[in-house]
């Protein structure tokens, strides 16, 4: 009998450790769920995307050499939410130095980093520009920074935007910095139809 005290001892107790071990991968996994679920929740900054929802009448002004007069161009901005209200669709139909241009950007606000991010492409390049930025508590404003790699000199360029929201009226502007100064390279104002 003494024999067999100690094993099943060892299987008791191995017992209670499974059991134990069992109780704290279930709430290891409530956590997990519980901040996934928090992570993907769309929240206030994503209501401030969902603004702009709709189609804008657009005109853009872009600034080759800051000392000549703007080339313009006429186009339209459509948003849209995608993915039950996670992200903000961006579609630009417009032209650029006589041809015709489309551009195509999504923005999200990332729950888990606290950052707007964004992402934008068009039919003048074939890279993608990753952005990453803020947009403030009234949700009228969009701050987002990137760089690319300049296709003429092949090295790395600074980006900064700002976009200012308001119920039918949005004005965007891009500076880009040049031998440490930075210049504004584009502009667009946008007027809700």
């Amino acid at each position: 009998m003494a024999r067999r005290t100690p094993l099943l001892a060892c299987l008791l107790t191995f017992l209670a450790l499974s059991a134990s071990s069992a109780a704290a991968q279930e709430d290891d996994m409530a956590a997990t769920m519980a901040a996934w679920q928090k992570a993907g929740q769309p929240g206030v900054q994503h209501q401030h995307l969902a603004a702009l929802v709709g189609t804008w009448d657009a005109e853009t002004k872009f600034w080759m050499d800051p000392s000549a007069e703007p080339m313009a161009s006429t186009g339209t901005i459509e948003y849209r939410m995608v993915m039950d209200g996670r992200y903000l669709e961006e579609v630009i139909t417009s032209e650029i130095m006589g041809r015709p241009f489309k551009g195509r950007g999504l923005y999200g606000y990332n729950n888990v980093t606290g950052e707007l991010e964004a992402v934008w492409i068009d039919d003048m390049s074939t890279g993608i520009y990753w952005y990453s930025g803020s947009i403030n508590e009234a949700g009228d404003e969009v701050s987002l920074k990137s760089k690319y790699i300049d296709p003429i000199t092949k090295e790395w360029r600074n980006t900064r935007s700002v976009m200012r929201i308001s119920s039918d009226k949005l004005h965007y502007e891009s500076y880009e910095t040049f031998d440490g100064q930075e210049r504004k390279t584009m502009e667009i104002t946008g007027i809700r139809k």
